[in-house]
């Protein structure tokens, strides 16, 4: 019976407070009528057993756990008023609660635009934020430089450029493809490039490795050839030829290395002479100037001439290289024979010299006269042979480069 009687005062507790007096539990508040009269007549029709079993529960019963709320899109509870953890803010406005009141919490900002969904849960995946003020769907990048229409026009195509770069040497583009190079640049290049139109249509782009000015010279000199078909300036250099030949065989260079490479340009030489049944196209010549193997082995046979010219020469050059002349060999190996060695003003000289060809040098950089005057500087390397015989009209350059800080490409006058 002591069951019974403890039945009867939880009823009799119910009734009087609304609340469960048994344990610590808190009590609910704010019951209706209603529902305390249903826990009354529960807890009375209850039998012994089941009596004992609502109170375990009612005291093991864990509290309910905080709700988590994530972080985009819940910013209210179920109840309508504000949660305890923070809200998401917009940028442009605090939402808030869902009753319309600012949430007092700090507020979390998304990224423009990642908008949760309506129901309130995160999106699967945030939406790409849009620049503020881009109306339209193509975006801009502000750091292109401005070419004009026209340049643009006459300018090749990116990838015909990409692909002349790594090319040995490239195909002949018109001289406003400068322009577009150096739009954003310095603009006493761009006055210069300007002026160089007055003379010059067209330029060809050689790879930047070290070797650009005798791929330059190499590939101007024999197109030049195939272009005059000036058999009697063919005869000359092979003249020049055997004398570079001879004198390095004096300087005890070995004369199977010298005979192989020499032959190598000679017959390419001869190649270009339509009057022989086996001569080139100009295709022709750029596809063999282009074939790596063969380029580089052309190259070496000019660095060879080159060294030769200097070494027979030593005392003449000697000062012009910055070494003593008993040190010249030493600069060769050095700076000349091997590959990918920039050519300086004595490489040139020691060159056309060799070879007897005259060559003009337009230099595109930043200086400027005394007085200021913007017109590009050339330099013409005669060779003195050539200067010796007829100092009144010096001769015609029949290679003619551009040259800008630490690199050779072929230029084409008008």
């Amino acid at each position: 019976m002591e069951v019974s009687s403890k039945k009867q005062k939880v009823a009799d507790d119910v009734d009087s407070s609304g609340s469960s007096a048994e344990g610590d539990e808190p009590a609910v508040a704010s019951q209706s009528v209603s529902s305390v009269s249903a826990v009354n007549v529960t807890v009375s029709f209850m039998g012994d057993d089941q009596f004992k079993d609502y109170i375990v529960r009612s005291h093991d019963t864990p509290s309910k756990p905080p709700s988590v709320t994530p972080p985009i899109g819940n910013v209210a509870g179920s109840t309508g008023t504000a949660c305890d953890a923070p809200s998401v803010t917009s940028p442009f406005e605090n939402v808030g609660s869902s009753t319309g009141a600012p949430s007092d919490a700090p507020s979390v900002s998304p990224p423009v635009g990642n908008v949760a969904s309506p129901s309130g849960t995160d999106s699967e995946e945030p939406s790409a934020t849009p620049p503020v003020g881009n109306v339209a769907s193509k975006s801009i990048d502000f750091y292109e430089p401005y070419i004009p229409e026209d340049v643009i026009q006459t300018s090749p195509d990116r990838r015909d450029q990409v692909a002349d770069d790594n090319a040995c040497v490239g195909h002949k583009e018109p001289l406003s493809s400068l322009v577009a190079e150096f739009q954003s640049g310095s603009l006493i290049v761009q006055a210069k490039i300007k002026l160089l139109y007055d003379k010059y249509a067209a330029l060809r782009r050689v790879r930047k490795d070290g070797n650009c000015f005798y791929r330059s010279f190499m590939y101007s000199y024999l197109e030049h050839i195939l272009e005059t078909q000036d058999r009697a300036e063919v005869d000359r250099i092979l003249a020049n030829i055997e004398q570079c030949r001879k004198a390095q065989l004096v300087l005890g260079d070995q004369e199977y290395t010298i005979s192989e490479i020499f032959s190598l340009f000679i017959d390419l030489l001869e190649s270009v002479v339509q009057e022989n049944g086996n001569s080139i196209s100009h295709a022709l010549l750029l596809e063999k100037s282009c074939d790596q193997t063969f380029s580089d082995n052309v190259v070496l046979f000019l660095r060879m001439v080159t060294s030769g010219e200097l070494r027979i020469r030593a005392e003449f050059f000697a000062p012009f290289a910055g070494v003593e002349s008993r040190g010249m060999t030493k600069f060769c190996q050095d700076s000349v024979e091997a590959m990918g060695e920039d050519a300086d003003h004595v490489h040139i000289t020691a060159l056309c010299d060799a070879l007897g060809v005259p060559t003009r040098v337009e230099c595109l950089d930043q200086s400027t006269s005394s007085s200021g005057d913007l017109t590009p500087t050339h330099h013409d390397f005669i060779p003195t042979q050539s200067s010796a015989s007829d100092a009144s009209s010096p001769p015609v350059p029949l290679v003619t480069l551009l040259y800008r800080p630490g690199h050779y490409d072929i230029l084409y006058p008008k």
